[in-house]
C-alpha cells in the first residue's frame, strides 16, 4: 500500500510545480487545498518556507545540499520578465555626402545584358558614384525556387558562376565605388531552401551567399535580413519587406505610400513609378519604385507591366536627397522616369 504523503511532500510538489511563486500565495493554495492537515493558514506558510528551505537549521541546510533552497524575496515579490531573444533591426546607413547608383532586380543569368550594360555605363559616365547598390534580386536561384521550374531548364552551378562573373565585372567598372549587395527574396531563395532541405548545414560558412559568390574577393557588403538601407534620410527597401495584402495600387511607388506613408525608394515590382503626397499641413512625402534590369518575358510573366530602369541618389552632408529615377526605352533610351 503507498505511503500517504506528508504535509511537508505536499508542500515541496506545490513548490516544484510553482517554483516563481511567492510563498504567501503558496501557502494560501496549500491551506486551501488541504485544510483538514493544517488547523491555520500560518501553518501551511511555515510548511512552505520548511520546503524552500528558508525555515529551520536542518531543512536549509538540507535544501541547500539538494539545490532547491529559494532564496527569501520581498514582501510581493513577482519573478522577473525573461530576456527576449529578439534581435535588433538596425538600418545600414550610408551617410553624406555620397552618390548612390542603384540597381535593382538584375536576376542573373537571366538578366537583359542591354539594359545591365546600359545602366552600367550612364552611371559610370554621368554620375560616377561613391557607392552601387544592388537594391535585390541580383541572383535568380531558378533552381531553389519553391515554384514549379523545368529541371533541365537552369543549372545552379552556371547560375554561381555567371553571378561571380557578373559581381567581378561590376567591380571593374566602379573599382573606387563601396559596393553593397542588398538581399531580395530571390537572393533569399538560398537560406530558405537550406531552412526546408538541409537545416544540418546551417552555420557553414562555405553556404552562406556571402562565401557562394565571393563577397570578400570582390569587396562587397552584405546587407541582409531585410534591413532598410538609409541614404541620409531616404529609406531604401528592395521592396519585399512591405506588408502585403493590399489591391493593386495605381503604381507601385503610391502602393508603397499606402503601405509606409513614409518617403522611401524600392525596386521589387519591376516598373519605375513617382507617387507624391501632401500631409495636412501640405508638407510632401514622395515615394519612388525602380525598373528591372531582367528579363521582359520570362516563363512565370510572359505578359507583364514591366520596365527596364534604375536610379541615382545624390546624399548631402545634412541628409537631404535627390533622386533621379531613370527608364529605359525599348530603344535603348535612357530617359527620367
Amino acid at each position: 500500500m503507498a505511503k500517504a504523503p506528508t504535509s511537508i511532500d505536499l508542500a515541496r510538489a506545490l513548490c516544484d510545480a510553482h517554483p516563481n511563486a511567492t510563498s504567501r500565495s503558496l501557502a494560501k493554495r496549500l491551506y486551501r487545498e488541504n485544510v483538514e492537515r493544517f488547523p491555520t493558514y500560518n501553518a501551511a506558510y511555515l510548511c512552505v518556507r520548511r520546503a524552500r528551505g528558508n525555515q529551520g537549521a536542518k531543512m536549509r541546510h538540507d535544501c541547500k545540499e539538494t539545490g532547491t533552497r529559494r532564496e527569501n524575496g520581498k514582501t510581493g515579490w513577482i519573478p522577473e520578465c525573461p530576456p527576449s531573444h529578439a534581435e535588433p533591426w538596425l538600418p545600414f546607413d550610408i551617410a553624406g555626402p555620397a552618390t548612390i547608383g542603384v540597381l535593382s532586380d538584375i536576376h542573373v543569368p537571366y538578366h537583359d545584358h542591354r539594359a545591365v550594360t546600359k545602366a552600367v555605363e550612364f552611371l559610370k559616365k554621368k554620375h560616377r558614384p561613391t557607392h552601387l547598390l544592388l537594391n535585390g534580386d541580383f541572383m535568380d536561384f531558378y533552381q531553389l525556387s519553391r515554384w514549379e521550374k523545368n529541371p533541365k531548364a537552369r543549372d545552379l552551378v552556371s547560375e554561381v558562376e555567371a553571378g561571380r562573373a557578373t559581381l567581378s565585372w561590376l567591380r571593374g567598372k566602379f573599382r573606387n565605388a563601396e559596393m553593397l549587395y542588398k538581399l531580395g527574396n530571390h537572393d533569399e531563395r538560398l537560406d530558405k531552401y537550406i531552412w526546408n532541405k538541409a537545416p544540418e548545414l546551417l552555420g557553414l560558412n562555405n553556404v552562406q551567399i556571402s562565401h557562394v559568390l565571393e563577397f570578400d574577393r570582390f569587396g562587397i557588403t552584405e546587407v541582409r535580413d531585410q534591413r532598410p538601407i538609409m541614404a541620409g534620410k531616404l529609406p531604401i527597401f528592395h521592396g519585399h519587406e512591405l506588408p502585403r495584402g493590399m489591391s493593386s495600387p495605381v503604381n507601385p511607388a503610391r502602393g508603397a505610400y499606402m503601405r509606409t506613408a513614409h518617403t522611401m525608394l524600392m525596386g521589387h515590382l519591376h516598373r519605375p513609378s513617382t507617387h507624391t503626397e501632401p500631409d495636412m499641413f501640405k508638407n510632401d512625402t514622395t515615394c519612388w519604385s525602380t525598373g528591372c534590369l531582367c528579363d521582359m518575358t520570362p516563363e512565370y510573366a510572359r505578359l507583364n507591366k514591366w520596365s527596364h530602369g534604375f536610379c541615382f541618389v545624390d546624399v548631402a552632408v545634412d541628409g537631404t536627397f535627390g533622386v533621379h529615377n531613370y527608364q529605359i526605352t525599348r530603344d535603348g533610351a535612357v530617359r527620367p522616369a
